[in-house]
């Protein structure tokens, strides 16, 4: 948690939320998950996933992109994925994660882009469940 709070401060303002605590989701290798971020969509919204021991990584965050032509000048926010079996709710922006892997197991936080802060809205815990 200190490594994800340290390495979003260098590149902006994290603001506390209302998160009072994490959900923790079992899964087993292989399986498909979805993972909640009880929002609703908003073209600020991120994915983060921190596994033990490592520096957060984002897995999904917006882009903006011109609609039709460089002269309109109406944008739309687009989704930039990390890897291609994670996929989001177009509605919710829920998580959805295609054939779990080792690599999978970690924390998720979903957050959002507001006046140059990210704030937190939601926190799971991934884990393999027991044998």
């Amino acid at each position: 948690m200190i490594g994800l709070l340290f390495t979003l401060c260098l590149f902006g303002t994290v603001k506390s939320s209302d998160i009072t605590d994490l959900q923790v989701q079992r899964v087993r290798w292989g399986d498909n998950t979805t993972i909640k971020c009880h929002q609703a969509k908003d073209d600020l919204l991120v994915w983060y996933q921190q596994s033990l021991g490592k520096l957060p990584q984002y897995i999904v965050r917006p882009f903006v992109s011109g609609v039709n032509s460089p002269q309109e000048s109406k944008k739309e926010a687009m989704y930039r994925f990390k890897n291609s079996r994670f996929t989001v709710d177009t509605e919710m922006f829920d998580l959805s994660i295609n054939g779990v892997k080792e690599d999978d197991v970690g924390m998720y936080f979903c957050g959002k882009g507001k006046s140059g802060a990210l704030e937190f809205l939601s926190g799971t815990l991934l884990l393999f469940a027991g044998n």
